[in-house]
């Protein structure tokens, strides 16, 4: 019936739509925070009210430091939405979610129908994707196009390999890099090439990977925007390609250093829990599986990719080419078949040592990438969150081979006991970290609160998963394969009245697998609520969003705002207007690029820039010829008590910021 239908599919639906709520819980709430997210919703808000949507511009100059492409999405949800925090932070919710969708749909090419929600529930439910999906910053959107090429690439070399069409996903995986290249740069070219690559070589399907028409279509992506660039920008190609590439890769110009081991804790932590489930169950899901190897009749799933590769008409439990597929060979016409010798028996090559190609792909992915940035001199934590997704594929394999052994998921408990682990922290943690940092967090009043929620949330899902995995009876991550009722597949529990069927699952058992995944996900999908208020609490004093709302009713028609030696990135956002700056260098606008070429947009037009020597203020305030408010640091004292000593109102003041005026016009009829 309909009904049913739709009730079935309602079901299914509803924890995905739980999760996605979850995520986007108070996405606009809090106010953008500096400098980061006020930058980027700064370059957006101008795109979108400029109308220019190839040439970033940051305060009115040219914004060299990213490419085009995630400011024009931003800036076409805040065309669309209004300029404010939701429609700003919306893109990279939204290219998160694409991700984790894209990441269920491969991990099922890979590894069968069973692990696709675990995959899309892994990708997004950690603490790197959630953090990045609510921040005004590239990443998210990086992430989803290099992602794209990584299973694009994979697709074209098994379809190489099998000797059939592969120039489209070929094609798809050139045009994601070229994407990749206009949000963030060349990084989208390198990671999805040293994991492909290799395995092309791997796999002896190389021109999969290198095809002509793939750079073609990177040079058709890319190659219009920079010379639209050039033309306007001259020097953008330097600067692009040496300055923001060259120097950030392989010099300390970029202050953004860390030691070699940076990304370790970050890809174990940022990838919670699944990174522990993937540590405790892959090395035993490298070697084949009894359930992988032979498949009864009648009992795949639709879809499974034990049934789709069988070939027509064998049905046969004992066929000697299922017996001897390997777990994983997701397309037809694997390697290990089309190179293995005639009449099926190995000849000691390579295939009989057990390498798996779907495994190995996911280790390229993990290890190559890894590498580089950890060799890289530019460290921050959002620049593995490429590599989660097939930290996450790698949990969902583990996850179902757990259940066809029907046994416990292996990393469950200890996963568990992670969770345990950070309660406790979390509950000590107000009165260690005021010890530590008090200076630091004198503001974050609701630290403390927010921790014991926390610690409240890690410890429900330490319950729920100890719970799921001590119902599973087995006393450990392994399951026990003694009995014979446990060897057979078919076998019934003698007075458990359950069967398990051919993909593992007992259906005595199916209560405990949920209850498993809910105490996995839930203190994650509990994250963004828990921290919303904090959030809002560092957005007062991160954030000039009530500087400016105390200083938008002083600003008459015609008033400017001068930005002395200083540049709060999110206060031309919140008034809708740039600011005049007087610099000494241009550091105050956090562009690299404007710091290199100062002296050239110093000296330009005025009606051009915005730059302003370091002292011309003085002589504006003197002169006064129109409004002008004056917005300084809140720590230079000496350039505060001149403009008290004008005679300027102080319109608002806290620990960031302090902003006098507007001053008037001198009277001529004094002397």
């Amino acid at each position: 019936m309909p009904s049913t239908g739709a009730a079935r599919a309602l079901r299914r639906a509803l924890p995905w739509l739980l999760l996605v709520g979850a995520l986007a819980w108070g996405l606009g709430s809090y106010a953008l925070l500096d400098p980061d997210e006020g930058r980027n919703g700064e370059v957006a808000r101008e795109m979108s009210a400029g109308g220019d949507f190839v040439l970033p511009r940051l305060d009115g100059l040219p914004y060299l430091d990213k490419p085009v492409l995630y400011f024009a999405a931003d800036a076409l949800c805040q065309r669309l939405l209004g300029a404010g925090e939701t429609a700003a932070r919306l893109p990279s919710l939204l290219f998160a979610l694409a991700t984790a969708s894209l990441t269920g749909w491969f991990g099922g090419r890979m590894f069968g129908r069973r692990a696709r929600p675990i995959a899309a529930v892994a990708a997004l439910a950690a603490p790197l994707p959630i953090a990045f999906a609510r921040t005004v910053i590239f990443d998210s959107a990086l992430t989803f196009f290099m992602v794209l090429a990584l299973c694009a690439f994979y697709l074209a070399v098994a379809a190489r390999a099998a000797r059939r069409g592969y120039l489209g996903w070929t094609a798809l995986a050139w045009a994601a890099i070229g994407l990749g290249v206009l949000t963030k740069g060349p990084v989208a070219l390198a990671v999805p090439l040293l994991a492909a690559a290799p395995y092309a070589i791997f796999r002896r399907a190389s021109r999969a990977v290198w095809h002509p028409l793939g750079p073609l279509l990177l040079a058709l992506c890319v190659g219009p925007w920079v010379w639209a660039m050039s033309r306007r920008v001259p020097e953008f190609l330097h600067y692009a390609l040496f300055t923001e590439t060259w120097q950030r890769v392989t010099t300390t110009e970029m202050n953004r250093e860390g030691p070699l081991w940076f990304f370790i804790p970050c890809l174990l932590a940022g990838a919670l829990p699944w990174s522990v489930l993937a540590l405790a169950g892959w090395r035993r899901s490298l070697s084949p599986r009894g359930a992988d190897r032979q498949l009864p009749a009648g009992n795949a799933e639709p879809g499974d990719w034990r049934q789709r590769d069988r070939p027509v008409g064998s049905t046969e439990v004992g066929d000697q080419r299922q017996r001897d597929r390997f777990a994983g060979s997701a397309e037809s016409g694997d390697h290990r078949q089309r190179d293995r010798p005639a009449g099926g028996a190995p000849a000691g090559g390579w295939w009989d040592r057990g390498v798996d190609s779907p495994r190995l792909y996911l280790a390229l992915w993990v290890v190559l990438p890894f590498l580089l940035f950890s060799l890289s001199h530019s460290k921050r934590p959002q620049y593995i969150l490429p590599l989660l997704p097939a930290v996450a594929i790698m949990a969902a394999k583990v996850w179902v081979d757990g259940e066809s052994d029907a046994g416990a998921i292996p990393g469950a408990s200890a996963a568990g006991w992670t969770w345990l682990g950070l309660a406790v922290l979390c509950a000590a943690g107000p009165a260690v970290l005021i010890r530590v940092h008090f200076a630091r967090l004198a503001h974050a009043t609701l630290l403390s609160p927010t921790l014991l929620g926390l610690a409240a949330a890690f410890l429900a899902g330490a319950i729920l998963v100890l719970l799921a995995t001590r119902g599973a009876g087995r006393g450990g991550d392994g399951p026990r394969r003694g009995k014979a009722e446990d060897r057979d597949p078919n076998a019934v529990r003698p007075g458990s009245g359950t069967r398990t069927n051919a993909t593992g699952v007992r259906s005595g058992t199916r209560t405990g697998t949920v209850l498993l995944l809910v105490g996995l996900v839930l203190p994650m999908a509990a994250l963004p609520a828990l921290l919303l208020p904090l959030l809002g609490e560092i957005g007062d004093h991160r954030s000039s969003r009530a500087a400016a709302a105390a200083i938008a009713p002083r600003l008459a028609p015609g008033a400017e705002v001068v930005a002395i030696h200083s540049f709060p990135p999110s206060l031309p956002f919140y008034l809708r207007r740039t600011l005049l700056v007087a610099s000494p260098r241009g550091r105050e606008l956090t562009s690299n690029y404007v710091i290199a070429y100062f002296p050239k947009w110093l000296a330009a037009d005025p009606r051009l820039t915005p730059l302003r020597p370091a002292e011309w203020w003085r002589g504006a305030l003197a002169t006064c010829d129109h409004p002008l408010v004056f917005v300084t640091w809140a720590d230079d004292a000496a350039n505060r008590a001149t403009l008290a000593a004008a005679g300027l109102p102080l319109i608002v003041a806290n620990d960031r910021m302090a902003a006098y005026g507007p001053c008037t016009a001198p009277d001529p009829r004094r002397p």
